[in-house]
């Protein structure tokens, strides 16, 4: 496999992951409902772009592995310190304020808190997270097997009759 393909499955692995953990942990874990208005913007940050990776994974060849759990914990782990480092950094919110999510990434108000979330999302959080859309890969992979009446190559499982 060329290394841009490998690239682009990389990237494909982190983009959907973090896109599913995002818009679970702001929907799940926000602390006021009333704080957090339902409207365009949100419906699109948490939402819209989610079905649209969705969508890219499911029409895309591009396998998915167990074993790729590991780069989205990775990249939730670089996540956080980077909240860390725009904290320490005197980096400011476009409220002026010094959180990310009020109440869940303050590492001003609560940072052990703030801290313990990061861990157990990227330890608890993210790896779960990613087996859905492996789940959805077998899914895509037994739909091509019956619907499809000519073989095929998946990338990384053989040719499919």
């Amino acid at each position: 496999m060329p290394w841009y393909f490998k690239v682009t499955w990389f990237l494909q692995v982190i983009a959907c992951s973090s896109q599913l953990a995002t818009t679970a942990f702001f929907w799940v874990l926000r602390s006021e409902l009333e704080y957090y208005s339902i409207n365009f913007f949100t419906l699109n940050v948490h939402g819209v772009s989610l079905a649209l990776v969705t969508f890219d994974f499911l029409v895309s060849a591009n396998p998915c592995r167990i074993l790729h759990s590991i780069y989205i914990g990775l990249f939730g782990l670089m996540y956080y310190l980077f909240t860390y480092m725009y904290h320490s950094l005197g980096g400011f919110n476009p409220s002026g304020g010094t959180y990310i999510y009020e109440g869940l990434l303050d590492w001003e108000i609560n940072p052990m808190f703030t801290a313990l979330l990061g861990i157990v999302v990227v330890i608890v959080g993210c790896p779960p997270l990613h087996i859905i859309f492996f789940l959805l890969y077998l899914i895509k992979v037994a739909f091509a097997k019956c619907c499809v009446c000519c073989s095929f190559r998946i990338p990384g499982e053989g040719t499919i009759s």
